[in-house]
Order: C-alpha cells, then structure tokens, then sequence
C-alpha cells in the first residue's frame, strides 16, 4: 500500500511539473518571439547597444527556456518517453551563443575569457540543445569557480571520440581550462 501511495505521489508530481513547465512555455515564446521582431526593425531600427540588450534578452530568455524544456525531458525519462533530437548543425553558432550567455558573468568577476576554435569545424550530428545546454554548463562552471581576475578558455578542435584514438572514428573535442 506504501508503494502504491509512492508511485501515485511520483506520478502526481511528474504530471505538475510537466503541466507547470508547459503553461510556463507559451509566455516565454511570446518573450523571444517579441524580442526578435524588435531585432527585426518591426518597431523601428535599434541602435547598437540597444541591439545588444535585445539580444541578451533573447538568449535569456532561450536558456530559460531550456530550463524548462530540461524540466519536461525530467518528467519525460521518468516516464520512459525520452527523445532525443538528431540533427546536423555548426557548433560555431553553439559556441557564440554560449559565450555571450556567460559573458556578463565573466565580467562581473572580470575574468577574461578566450576561446581557440579550429577553423572549418565539421558538422556535428546530434542533439543541438543538449550540446548547447553541455558547454553552457561548463562554461558556467568555470567562471564560476574561477576566481576574480582569472582566465577561461574554450578550446574547440576536431579529433578521435575515442581519446586514446583507438576507435578511428572522427569527433569534436570541448575542452575548458
């Protein structure tokens, strides 16, 4: 009977968080939604710095919404339906999008941070949100405990998944330092 009670309470906490996370969608959607019409020029053309606020308010508000996808995908593994989306796509992009996310961060605790990224990275196949939330993490992590006045680098460059290079197969190295 405790385990019954157990599972009803663990499946009554999955169905909250999956509907909390979902009603929590549809406004942030309108907030990035907005923010890049702004950057569109729909209300008019936006100077440099205002451009800049815009865009961080668009990044935010993607990295919330993450979040909340992360939140979901909690409830979805609980439940068995995990997926994982498996797409083509420029790590390059990933990577700029994380930097200015951590980049206010970095400057509050004026730590300086560098990134070395191969040139003609191949395409990466794979799920582009879980990679980007990955590096996101790490770079957080990093400034995070780095302390003021510190360095952080990115480092991006082909390489074997394998490290010992065993498998021959091709992959992309991350590597934060």
């Amino acid at each position: 009977q405790a385990v019954e009670r157990l599972q009803e309470a663990d499946r009554i906490k999955s169905n909250f968080l999956a509907t909390v996370s979902h009603e929590l969608r549809t406004p942030l959607t309108s907030v990035i939604g907005y923010s890049e019409m702004l950057l569109e020029g729909i209300a008019g053309e936006l100077n440099e710095e205002q451009r800049e606020y815009v865009k961080t308010v668009m990044e935010k508000g993607d990295q919330l919404l993450q979040l909340i996808t992360g939140i979901l995908d909690i409830s979805r593994m609980e439940a068995n339906e995990m997926r994982f989306e498996r797409t083509s796509f420029d790590l390059n992009q990933i990577i700029g999008i994380a930097l200015n996310t951590v980049t206010p961060q970095a400057r509050r605790k004026t730590i300086e941070v560098t990134q070395v990224v191969a040139p003609a990275l191949p395409a990466v196949y794979g799920d582009r949100d879980k990679i980007r939330q990955v590096i996101l993490n790490l770079l957080n992590n990093a400034i995070k405990f780095t302390p003021e006045y510190g360095k952080v680098r990115l480092e991006v460059r082909p390489g074997p998944l394998d490290p010992n290079g065993a498998s021959g197969e091709p992959g992309i190295w991350v590597a934060i330092s």
